[in-house]
């Protein structure tokens, strides 16, 4: 009789902007270790987000993917990216995000734990821009195109929305400037990891990554749904 459950995998991977590691290149790729991750998409005004543990890394490893809240008003541009799927097959993007807290726990000692939490759009947040001035009739696609450019996302999508604006100023960074122009159209906007989705009001998204998920737990994740957000806990 075949089995129902086939083996899962969580690979994770972190990005810095700076410096290396000690096997060679900015990316550390992680997979095979005990790790928790819990990942949540509630749809804006909130932020994608995700928190993950790993157990077994190195002590140089870890010191490399610090974070330290200290210094307040300095941020490492650093990334967090989460895949998972069936093992030696191709993994699934769950999330990716700017890490905003980076940690050892080393009251696990003598097997620190490594502590990481991330949000889509941080860093977009933070960019300093010149106000978007809008003169006579403009396109909201356009302009939301725009700025997700302005914002550094991977991909932009308008699934249906047609509306212009007139006259209309756009103070802040890119992300304040895409909330403002929905919430005054009344379109729906969301931030999906590194790409920028738009559709009207009520209108159910093409492809949800809550669609993806839903099919990864039918092929046998181990996971406990919560109110805004999924465990992902591999079967090994």
């Amino acid at each position: 009789m075949a089995l129902s459950f086939t083996q899962k995998t969580i690979k994770i991977s972190v990005t810095l902007r700076e410096g290396s590691f000690a096997e060679g290149g900015n990316t550390r790729v992680i997979e095979g270790l005990a790790c928790d991750a819990t990942i949540q998409k509630p749809g804006l005004p909130e932020q994608n987000s995700a928190s993950v543990k790993i157990m077994g890394l190195t002590y140089h490893a870890m010191e490399q993917m610090t974070f330290l809240s200290f210094r307040p008003l300095e941020y490492y541009r650093n990334t967090l990216t989460i895949e998972a799927g069936e093992l030696g097959k191709a993994l699934s993007l769950v999330f990716k995000g700017n890490i905003t807290r980076a940690s050892a726990d080393f009251n696990t000692a003598p097997d620190p734990t490594m502590n990481i939490e991330a949000s889509s759009g941080f860093f977009a947040q933070q960019i300093a821009q010149s106000p978007t001035a809008v003169k006579g009739e403009a396109s909201a696609a356009q302009l939301m195109s725009a700025w997700a450019k302005e914002a550094g996302m991977s991909g932009f999508q308008n699934q249906g929305v047609t509306a212009t604006v007139q006259n209309a100023y756009y103070p802040g960074d890119p992300i304040s400037k895409m909330k403002k122009l929905a919430h005054d159209i009344g379109f729906d906007l969301i931030i999906d990891d590194e790409v920028v989705v738009i559709l009207p009001d009520g209108k159910p998204r093409q492809e949800s990554s809550a669609e993806n998920l839903t099919g990864v737990r039918r092929r046998g994740y181990g996971c406990s749904d919560k109110r805004y957000g999924v465990d992902w806990i591999p079967n090994v």
